[in-house]
């Protein structure tokens, strides 16, 4: 098995190799410049011998010596995701904050209208009137503020995570 590494990896050596990326951040690599897909053509890159020591033994084909290698094992969970996935949780985060911040523009408008419209003091100063609602969102409030602080930090972590694995920002 270590001679089949070898002879393998030594026979990649001796071609030029290139590797790139797809759109699900999967690394490929082949010594055929004509395998690789023409919309990543201008961003294949040749690969180091570093790149090379680690390939997998995979059996050889007459035409070309073509490999394609997904994140594993020394690579993290998110290296490993694709466009499907990091646009999916950037979709979910950006409507999380939407979705909380919709309701506080909701809460604040009942307020406003209900100062406008209060109905002020009855005789004695006892008693207020008050649009219906108006004591929910008065209490829902700081809760969805702290939602909405807390929402826009898991983007930014986010933001971090994605830009750690060096995720396209077409993805995000």
């Amino acid at each position: 098995m270590a001679a089949a590494l070898a002879l393998c990896s030594g026979a990649l050596a001796q071609d030029q190799v290139q590797s790139w990326v797809d759109e699900d951040g999967i690394v490929h690599y082949t010594n055929d410049p004509s395998e690789i897909p023409a919309r990543y053509r201008r961003t294949a890159k040749e690969a180091g011998k570093a790149e090379l020591d680690v390939l997998p033994a995979t059996p050889r084909s007459t035409r070309s010596a073509s490999r394609t290698v997904e994140p594993a094992g020394g690579g993290s969970r998110d290296e490993a995701q694709g466009a499907e996935y990091w646009r999916g949780e950037f979709r979910r985060a950006r409507e999380a904050i939407a979705r909380i911040e919709e309701q506080i523009a909701k809460d604040e408008d009942l307020l406003a209208n209900d100062r406008r419209n209060s109905f002020g003091h009855m005789a004695g100063g006892q008693h207020e009137f008050h649009l219906p609602g108006v004591k929910e969102a008065r209490e829902r409030l700081p809760e969805l503020r702290r939602e909405l602080d807390q929402a826009k930090d898991d983007l930014r972590r986010l933001e971090l995570r994605a830009a750690d694995a060096d995720v396209p920002h077409s993805w995000r």
